[in-house]
């Protein structure tokens, strides 16, 4: 039962440690509804965070007359996580766990 899922599946396949103590009792996972509930943060490896800094370090490079985007890595960074959204980058978690049995090894 305790690995990282969405919260919907969790609510469709997981039955609930807990359920009985719900008013009204409940037999399968409340997901996201749960204060037992936990996120798992977006990954810095996540495609879209990593197009971002990619597109940053493109962008800073052509500023500075650069044809290389070495040494930029750190600057893109700092310049996304500023502005996530505008980067198109998703700040909100998608993926958690049920929080009773501890975290799940990723």
């Amino acid at each position: 039962m305790n690995h990282i899922t969405t919260p919907s599946e969790a609510s469709a396949e997981w039955p609930c440690p807990l359920g009985r103590t719900f008013h009204p009792p409940r037999d399968t996972c409340r997901g996201s509804d749960c204060p037992l509930w936990r996120w798992l943060p977006i990954p810095a490896t996540d495609p879209a965070f990593q197009s971002a800094i990619a597109r940053e370090m493109s962008v800073i490079a052509s500023e500075k007359g650069s044809k290389s985007t070495s040494g930029y890595h750190k600057q893109a960074v700092e310049n996304v996580m500023r502005d996530p959204k505008a980067y198109g980058v998703k700040v909100e978690p998608v993926r958690g766990w049920c929080g009773l049995g501890g975290r799940p090894e990723v």
